[in-house]
């Protein structure tokens, strides 16, 4: 179940950033509902990273720890998540993949049709 009933339809722009985030830093640490110092509630601008932090985990494509204060640390990535991520990491493979989505009016598709576009386009790029 997602923090408190809240919903999120799946963006793959968040996924991709999360994904390479993870990897260059080796972990990374998201809040739901971000505070200052002195407690007061900032914007929800973290909220979107950590409802598909929770959906990646829950894929099996991270691994991380979710607390009660509705923070999560990740701690890096699975074997999945490090092969969906060498499918859309580069930058030229991916903007096709959105051009190609966009130029059908698409606007989410599952895992397998956005690898596969993206594995195609790889493959191109290699000659292959």
């Amino acid at each position: 179940m997602l923090l408190g009933g809240n919903t999120v339809k799946r963006d793959w722009d968040t996924i991709r950033k999360i994904l390479m985030d993870v990897e260059e830093n080796g972990r990374a640490e998201y809040e739901a509902y971000p505070r200052d110092q002195e407690g007061n509630r900032l914007d929800e601008g973290e909220l979107g990273e950590f409802l598909h932090t929770q959906m990646l985990e829950e894929a099996g494509f991270l691994k991380a720890t979710f607390y009660s204060n509705a923070s999560c640390t990740v701690w890096g990535l699975t074997w999945e998540g490090y092969d969906i991520l060498d499918s859309i990491r580069n930058d030229s493979v991916w903007e096709n993949v959105k051009a190609k989505l966009a130029s059908n009016e698409i606007a989410s598709v599952p895992l397998e049709i956005m690898k596969g576009l993206a594995v195609s386009y790889l493959k191109q790029n290699l000659g292959l």
